[in-house]
């Protein structure tokens, strides 16, 4: 071919490289606009530099592909010159006979090259470029209104967080820092939760939106729920011992979890629990222990062995799945308890044993170990109670939705509480004989909603709005101080005696 058909073809591949770039930029903008467009009607934000990272990869894959399809080639090209010249398809043929030889081939080849040489080149057909600037519109179009379309406002409970924090939200906190100071944690538990409050407070002091200190609250909470969890093990040694068939073991063991889920309302009831956790865990765990010793009843030595052989390979088996630590009290006491088991049992192999008061010797290491086991399991109840009040205190405060296994504790209904006591069956509200009583925790009914919410769930929009008025000359000095007073009672509480 000659070089005005290799003109044509150059002028074919620029139109290619300025459609393909057209087809880039028009997928870029369109498939972006498509993704801002869904993102904000979903009330979800990005950076824009994913924008720009969807947009620049989006434009240079289809870009590439349209290239790809539209490159021209001397086939292609020749075929275009056949039909936009009217060349009755010589082009092509002569292209398809290049390397041929004869004196016919050459004649046809020769007229080809003299009517593409004689060519006067055509404009390029607007009805063969109108789709170029059409899709570059479309994509523009779908970009801008993607743009222009202001995002749909989240349905979600974080606005009620983009807010300065309220100094009862602060004093709260403080308050629940005292709390754990004051508290019978162990000291390597209660210093990394002082660590985590105090924290928080920091996050509310020097930032002003409370919504840029719940990351640090969220990770606070997930720190001290991990750290009870990992401490309180009596539920990890339940579960293996019951995998065993150590029913009574488990159970005993169980008996940490008495009056858990009450534990969450007040510190008070936190204080209460402790100091009444010995008597309620021996109720739990004594009858299972009991159980475990009846077993050797009225038995002598010889018929005793075999049974201890068979505890002591089921508590064996059970500990060897078991990571025990060491530094876990209940680990101690348990291995413990399986030691002396094979201690006494040796005594029965051996003939040492004193069969006229063995029974008596079971006596004594069955009391003692259910004694180190009430002891233990009210170290790793109590931490875990504590922490699990801290946690939904937390919550109460900033107006976190509280899990399905936590409680809401002036929500209840006071006869599902267990015991006796002015200070577990009336648990605040406003309504009750605790030490302590939490305005903020009646149960009030939400227009909005329509159901019955506790009045701490609204205390943060009701105190945005008092806020308003406090900041205008329509109150009396006396009359802030007052409602001022009114949200610090509903946020912190008040003694019985001052009610």
């Amino acid at each position: 071919m000659n070089s005005k058909f290799y003109k044509i073809k150059t002028t074919h591949l620029i139109g290619a490289v300025l459609g393909s770039i057209c087809i880039g930029v028009a997928a870029g903008l369109a498939v972006t606009g498509i993704v801002l467009l869904a993102l904000k009607l979903s009330a979800i934000a990005i950076a824009w530099g994913y924008y720009v990272i969807i947009a620049v990869g989006v434009a240079a894959v289809a870009g590439g592909v349209s290239f790809a399809l539209l490159r021209p080639t001397d086939k292609s090209v020749a075929k275009r010159v056949d039909e936009d010249y009217g060349l009755s398809e010589r082009v092509q043929t002569a292209l398809e006979f290049k390397d041929a030889s004869g004196a016919v081939v050459t004649m046809q080849r020769e007229d080809a090259d003299a009517r593409v040489q004689s060519l006067s080149l055509k404009a390029p057909s607007v009805k063969k470029l109108w789709q170029y600037p059409l899709i570059f519109v479309i994509a523009l179009a779908i970009a801008l209104t993607a743009i222009l379309i202001p995002a749909r406002v989240a349905d979600s409970a974080d606005d009620v967080w983009v807010r300065p924090p309220t100094p009862f939200e602060i004093l709260a906190m403080q308050e629940l820092v005292q709390n754990v100071e004051d508290s019978s944690l162990e000291q390597d538990l209660k210093q990394p939760i002082l660590d985590d409050l105090n924290g928080i407070l920091e996050g509310l002091e020097q930032n002003e939106l409370v919504s840029d200190v719940m990351p640090t609250i969220h990770v606070a909470m997930a720190d001290i729920d991990r750290r009870v969890k990992a401490i309180a093990t009596y539920g990890n040694f339940a579960q293996k011992f019951e995998s065993h068939l150590l029913d009574d073991l488990a159970n005993a063991l169980k008996g940490g979890d008495v009056y858990l889920e009450y534990a969450l309302s007040s510190y008070d009831l936190v204080k209460s629990f402790e100091s009444n956790l010995i008597s309620l865990l021996s109720v739990a765990v004594e009858p299972y222990v009991l159980s475990m010793r009846e077993v050797y009843n009225d038995l002598d030595v010889t018929a005793i062995s075999p049974l201890m052989r068979e505890l002591i390979n089921k508590m064996q088996a059970a500990l060897d799945e078991i990571d025990g630590n060491p530094s876990d009290e209940l680990y101690g006491v348990l291995t413990s308890f399986k030691t002396n088991l094979e201690e006494l049992r040796g005594q029965i192999t051996d003939g040492s044993a004193d069969e006229t008061h063995f029974q008596h010797t079971l006596d004594l290491m069955f009391n003692s170990f259910t004694d180190q086991l009430i002891d233990a399991i009210k170290t790793q109840s109590y931490d875990l109670a504590m922490g699990k009040f801290v946690v939904t205190r937390i919550k109460i405060i900033f107006g976190i939705p509280l899990d399905a296994d936590e409680k809401d504790p002036d929500a209840g209904n006071k006869d599902d509480v267990p015991g006796s006591g002015d200070d577990e069956d009336n648990k605040g509200g406003g309504m009750g004989g605790g030490e302590t009583i939490y305005g903020s925790d009646d149960m009030i009914y939400d227009p909005e909603t329509g159901q019955y919410v506790t009045y701490g769930e609204l205390l943060n929009k009701y105190f945005a709005i008092a806020q308003e008025y406090l900041g205008t000359d329509e109150l009396t000095q006396e009359q802030k101080d007052m409602v001022t007073h009114y949200f610090e009672i509903l946020f912190s509480g008040i003694k019985e005696a001052e009610n």
